[in-house]
């Protein structure tokens, strides 16, 4: 299990879902309301899933293509 942790693309992966949970997590504690049923959880997921390819590509070496 840690040698699977310690893959870049594994790394890259978290790394990317980390970071776009705590955007929404900042941009939720910002708003007015910190009501959770107001949240948007679809878009929220989308971002989270994004981050974790986009990550996950950015540790396998594609952007350096």
């Amino acid at each position: 299990m840690r040698e699977l942790v310690k893959h870049p693309v594994v790394q890259g992966a978290l790394t990317g879902l980390v970071t776009a949970a705590a955007v929404d997590f900042q941009a939720w504690r910002r708003s007015p309301t910190w009501k959770v049923d107001g949240f948007n959880w679809a878009l929220a997921s989308k971002r989270w899933v994004g981050g974790a390819v986009s990550g996950a590509l950015t540790g396998a070496g594609i952007g350096a293509l």
